[in-house]
């Protein structure tokens, strides 16, 4: 981190692949799931409003799986 540089953000569309991750497999083989970025935003914004009760100025982490 003491030796990163900021970096301008690049603008994608809300289809544009996130993450990758994998279900448990307990109905059967483990299948890959695609997240994109559209959904990840969407469900970010609202766990921050509605469940975490976060507003402007107010710093915090959010877990990548957590809903959705």
């Amino acid at each position: 981190m003491a030796l990163g540089r900021p970096h301008d953000a690049v603008p994608v569309d809300s289809t544009h692949p996130l993450y990758l991750i994998y279900t448990s497999g307990t109905t059967g083989d483990p299948k890959g799931i695609v997240r994109d970025s559209g959904g990840y935003a969407v469900a970010l914004k609202y766990t921050a409003d509605k469940i975490y009760d976060i507003r402007p100025g107010i710093l915090g982490g959010h877990p990548a799986s957590s809903v959705g």
